[in-house]
């Protein structure tokens, strides 16, 4: 029997239920608390990751920008080889040039023959070029093996001279003949690269009269030929021209591919020029004039060469990453 007292459901007294909902605040606070502390901990750990994110980027995009500059490097030097002859005398065999500042980094190269150690050894040789860039952080070296622009030098140890008679040995000059002059093998003095004897042209009756040479041999339509020659004056200096005549199907086409100042010392006219015509082919010839007819033109070390048809430039297959 109850006799009127309140019946507590569940059984325990009031405090022992103030207690009981004080602890599930209690643990309500610190599952909270250790959420709160979960979420701070993952917006920490994703915040590093961020910065190790951009951390990457900045040094990929170094990299890449070092890898631009060292390919850069490798152009500028191709380009340094192609226009200035004398590259092999100016550079040291596998000595980096000086440092090239550009956008916020630098970049620098090097000619190097790496079976003979020597750029000078044999100059119809491929020579490797290296290029190094750098930005930030980042170096990268690349190289490539380059085959270099045909000199009349190099030409000349690899194909034969199309003028049988360019040195004038024996004291003669066969072969040669002249429009409106006289020749004569000559051997006095100054003597020429080759020494003596030299040809030397004289009893000019125009500014066109010189000394020809046709070519014994048929020359090859569309392909290049280089050509070298040895020129002095006798008494002052004169514009020399030198040409190729070639006759097809008995029209003449006149090919100039040479000018210069000749002196009274010897020097070096180097060029080159492309056998090409409309017709049938008869026969070639070359020429050399000069500006004024009232000196002596003296003449030697003729060479005329057919260019290789090797490929100029960088060689497909041997690209090498060596730093990076």
């Amino acid at each position: 029997m109850n006799h009127g007292k309140p019946i507590i459901q569940g059984g325990g007294s009031p405090g022992a239920k103030r207690n009981a909902c004080a602890s599930r605040r209690g643990f309500s606070y610190v599952m909270f608390l250790g959420s709160a502390t979960f979420v701070v901990v993952i917006g920490l750990a994703a915040s590093a990751v961020v910065r190790a994110e951009l951390r990457s980027v900045g040094s990929e995009g170094d990299a890449a920008l070092a890898r631009a500059k060292a390919i850069n490097a490798i152009e500028q030097a191709e380009i340094l080889m192609y226009t200035k002859p004398t590259w092999r005398d100016d550079y040291n065999n596998d000595e980096w040039s000086a440092d090239t500042a550009f956008d916020e980094g630098v970049f620098n190269w090097k000619f190097a023959d790496d079976i003979r150690g020597d750029l000078k050894a044999d100059i119809s040789a491929p020579t490797r070029v290296y290029g190094r860039g750098v930005h930030g952080d980042a170096v990268a070296i690349y190289s490539v093996l380059m085959q270099p622009p045909p000199t009349p030098a190099s030409v000349l140890a690899g194909t034969p001279n199309l003028v049988t008679n360019g040195d004038f040995s024996g004291d003669h000059v066969a072969g040669w003949g002249a429009v409106g002059a006289s020749l004569i093998a000559y051997s006095g003095g100054p003597h020429s690269k080759d020494g003596s004897p030299d040809m030397c042209v004289y009893s000019r009756s125009s500014s066109a009269s010189g000394p020809t040479w046709t070519f014994p041999v048929p020359l090859e339509q569309g392909f290049r030929y280089s050509v070298s020659i040895e020129i002095r004056t006798a008494q002052f200096a004169d514009e020399v021209i030198v040409g190729v005549l070639i006759d097809a199907s008995g029209v003449p086409f006149w090919i100039p591919f040479l000018e210069g100042d000749a002196t009274t010392s010897w020097q070096t006219f180097s060029g080159s020029f492309t056998a090409d015509w409309s017709g049938k082919y008869v026969s070639a010839t070359l020429a050399i004039a000069s500006a004024s007819k009232n000196d002596k033109l003296f003449v030697d070390g003729v060479t005329v060469t057919r260019v290789p048809e090797n490929v100029y430039g960088p060689i497909p297959g041997t690209w090498r990453r060596e730093a990076q």
